[in-house]
């Protein structure tokens, strides 16, 4: 009788050490999927992050791709040692004698602000200079076009390129492009057309 006791507690003994094993064996299973749950999710999330930074450092455009950038929303830009000049003619900017921008005009620095504002663009210093033609006192020609580079500027802002980025300055009819007159002294209105401009020149980094 005792031996059968004895027996039947070492059965039960050994059932319940079988059965603790059991559990954690399986207590450690559990442990372990989870633990590699958290890794592979850790894992995925380490690489969306990798990703984002990536992109975060792509590199800035170059004065060619910028250029192509302005060409294809229908502006004349081209590459010149200091950078990108995207020129803006005043008779497409303002009215005669205004320094005040049109609603259609606001509508195209809009479209340069949104490129300017890129994240491949963005840490680019800006000039927006102002230029005038012959007709009218050198001292009107250089406060006119400096009120017309300033009103590019805060339009620029206000469609929020920041101000620091940006320097505003107007030369008058110091810097023509083409030639006011022609060779016979004649006035050359084509010439003073293309003269009056507002010049937006994206600065080498």
């Amino acid at each position: 009788m005792w031996v059968s006791r004895r027996s039947k507690r070492l059965r039960q003994s050994r059932a319940r050490n079988s059965f603790n094993l059991s559990s954690i064996f399986l207590s450690s299973h559990i442990f372990l999927l989870r633990f590699w749950a958290l890794a592979f999710s850790a894992v995925g999330l380490l690489a969306v992050f990798l990703d984002g930074c990536a992109a975060k450092k792509e590199a800035p455009f170059t004065d060619n791709e910028l250029v192509q950038q302005f060409l294809t929303q229908g502006f004349d830009a081209r590459e010149i040692d200091r950078g990108v000049v995207v020129n803006l003619p005043a008779t497409v900017l303002f009215a005669y004698d205004s320094a005040d921008l049109s609603p259609e005009s606001r509508q195209k620095v809009d479209i340069l602000a949104k490129i300017l504002n890129h994240p491949r663009a963005s840490l680019r210093h800006l000039s927006v200079e102002g230029h005038a033609d012959a007709i009218g006192s050198e001292d009107y020609n250089l406060k006119l076009s400096q009120r017309r580079a300033e009103t590019v500027s805060q339009e620029l802002i206000a469609d929020q390129v920041h101000g620091e980025r940006l320097q505003s300055r107007g030369f008058g009819k110091l810097r023509p492009v083409e030639p006011n007159t022609n060779p016979d002294g004649s006035d050359n209105p084509e010439g003073r057309a293309k003269n009056r401009r507002v010049e937006l020149i994206i600065e080498k980094q």
